[in-house]
């Protein structure tokens, strides 16, 4: 009886493997054919895609770099093993930065989004992490300059269920050597170009501040009621005028600070990178 169940097993296997379900009867089933099925993903489609979303917004190509890719590798196998998704091992505290340095890749700049789960396609993950703030904030960086993919598949049950999912990783690297780009004209045009609006703005807060200061004098002198209501009327329409202008301007003051202080960074950033080269 046992043998007879055994090659019925094997029978219907080999059955499935020569004609696989399609979406439709799988559904009937009650199996998702995406996690039943996971599609083969490859690295450098995943890399072709991060590329073409930095390119659309007007940033340079990563390249692959071997270090990076065993790094990746290493992370998904890692979290694989040991049954954690994380950036850290929960066990060892060890992340990115001891995989990326323990490939013998030296980094300026690193860091890492990671996934599980499964995708339809290469573009799907990556438009996954697009979907992320933080990752998509790691694709669009522009200080990286080279990358690596790590791409693991697991497998099991669960409730009874057959899923496949993957393991994904992105390593973004700056090579230690890489001291970039000093800030440019561009920039230093960008702030000066918020510094005069800035200077416009305070301008005409001055001037406005001399009207509501020239409304409240004649409402102090106005012996008429209905005069000195429509002064009162005018004045408290002109300080929500001027407290919008106040808003706006403290606004433009915290990004022309954060220009400010990116520009500083940048230049520090270069400076030290040249001393250690």
């Amino acid at each position: 009886m046992l043998r007879v169940f055994l090659l019925v097993l094997v029978g219907g296997a080999l059955l499935l493997w020569l004609n696989p379900p399609g979406p439709e009867q799988l559904e009937r089933w009650g199996l998702d054919s995406w996690t039943f099925v996971p599609r083969a993903l490859t690295p450098e489609e995943v890399v072709r895609h991060t590329n073409e979303y930095r390119s659309a917004h007007g940033l340079p190509p990563l390249t692959i770099h071997p270090a990076l890719n065993t790094a990746a590798q290493a992370r998904a196998l890692d979290m694989k093993t040991h049954g954690y998704f994380a950036h850290n091992n929960p066990d060892t505290g060890e992340g990115p930065s001891e995989a990326i340095e323990d490939a013998g890749y030296a980094a300026r700049v690193s860091a890492e989004n990671i996934a599980k789960g499964n995708w339809r396609s290469d573009r799907a993950l990556v438009q996954a992490w697009i979907d992320s703030p933080g990752h998509r904030a790691n694709i669009l960086d522009p200080e990286v300059r080279e990358i690596g993919i790590g791409l693991l598949r697991d497998g099991g049950l669960a409730s009874g269920r057959p899923v496949a999912y993957l393991y994904a990783v992105q390593l973004f690297g700056k090579p230690l050597a890489d001291c970039g780009e000093p800030p440019s004209d561009r920039d230093r045009a960008a702030i000066g170009e918020v510094e005069a609006r800035l200077e416009l703005l305070n301008a005409r807060l001055s001037d406005r501040r001399g009207e509501l200061d020239d409304l409240q004098s004649r409402i102090d002198r106005s012996s008429h009621n209905a005069e000195r209501n429509q002064l009162i009327q005018r004045r408290n329409q002109r300080v929500s005028e001027f407290n919008q202008m106040v808003a706006e301007s403290q606004g433009m003051q915290d990004t022309l600070s954060v220009m400010i202080d990116t520009f500083n960074a940048k230049i520090a950033d270069f400076n030290a990178c040249g001393a250690d080269t």
